[in-house]
């Protein structure tokens, strides 16, 4: 059997002994070195405008074109999860009378997301990274359908 190489054989050492010292130089340029602060972008800025917040009614990151889907998260980012706090949340047809509780949000602050149109809650982290949804059941209940019970 050989002798396992390590990753210092790959490399030659260097004979220090013949090597003569030598002192930086400076040189003075009139090239401005200094960066921009912002960088422009290439793809213009997707107005929040544009996309829908209530996340009952929005359509899935996947539908929209594969080339803007990064903007579009990082504009839903910006604006955070959709929580309504001053509203009257509606008692659900339960003998129990239950209904969504304003103060999940604070437990909650992240990730959590209400929706007055459907009256169901999901999950902004679970929306904005999900693949397409693949049909097995309860796969999408914190993205399209939302969470109820």
């Amino acid at each position: 059997m050989s002798k396992r190489k390590t990753i210092d054989a790959f490399f030659k050492k260097k004979d220090d002994s013949n090597s003569e010292i030598r002192t930086p130089v400076a040189v003075e340029t009139d090239v401005n070195t200094s960066m921009p602060d912002k960088h422009p972008s290439k793809c213009p800025k997707i107005q929040f405008e544009e996309i829908d917040h209530d996340p009952g009614s929005r359509k899935q990151i996947c539908e929209f074109p594969i080339n803007k889907q990064d903007e579009i998260r990082r504009a839903y980012i910006e604006k955070g999860p959709y929580q309504l706090v001053d509203i009257d949340y509606p008692y659900n047809d339960d003998p129990h009378h239950r209904r969504f509780q304003p103060s999940w949000f604070k437990s909650h602050k992240d990730w959590l997301e209400y929706s007055p149109s459907t009256d169901v809650i999901y999950c902004l982290p679970c929306y904005l990274f999900s693949k397409k949804p693949i049909g097995r059941p309860g796969s999408d209940v914190f993205i399209s359908t939302g969470f109820n019970n």
